[in-house]
C-alpha cells in the first residue's frame, strides 16, 4: 500500500490511521478555516452597504445575524494581528467589518459604520 492509497482516507471523516494522513487532514481543516474567514470578510464588505444583500446572505446561511460569521472573522483578525501580517489600515478595515457584523440587525442598521474601529478597540470587546 503506497502513500496515495493511505491518503485517500483523507476524504473519509475521522480517518487517523496514518500520521501523514492525519497531518494532511488537519491541514485541510486549517485551509477551510482560512478560506471561510476570507469569505466572511468578502461578505462583510459586500453586505454592509446593502440591506437586501444582508437579508439574502443570512437566509442562505440559515442565520438571523452575522454574529457567528463575525466570531470567525475576529479569530482570523486576531491571528493576523498577532503575527503582524496586515498593515494598520488593513487591521482597521477588518476590525470595522467585524464590529459591523457583530451589531447588525435586519432593518435597523445604518448602511455603513461611519467611524472605523482601531484593531485594539475592536479586539478588546
Amino acid at each position: 500500500v503506497g502513500p496515495s492509497e493511505l491518503c485517500k482516507e483523507l476524504y473519509t471523516e475521522g480517518s487517523t490511521s496514518d500520521d501523514g494522513c492525519e497531518h494532511a487532514r488537519q491541514r485541510r481543516l486549517m485551509e477551510r478555516e482560512i478560506a471561510s474567514a476570507y469569505m466572511a470578510l468578502l461578505l462583510g464588505f459586500l453586505c454592509r452597504d446593502e440591506e437586501a444583500y444582508c437579508v439574502e446572505v443570512l437566509a442562505l446561511l440559515k442565520q438571523d445575524s452575522f454574529v457567528r460569521v463575525a466570531q470567525l472573522l475576529r479569530s482570523f483578525l486576531e491571528l493576523h494581528s498577532d503575527v503582524q501580517l496586515l498593515s494598520q489600515d488593513g487591521l482597521t478595515s477588518m476590525g470595522a467589518i467585524v464590529e459591523w457584523m457583530r451589531h447588525y440587525q435586519i432593518g435597523i442598521n445604518e448602511p455603513v459604520l461611519k467611524r472605523s474601529c482601531s484593531p485594539n478597540e475592536s479586539l478588546a470587546k
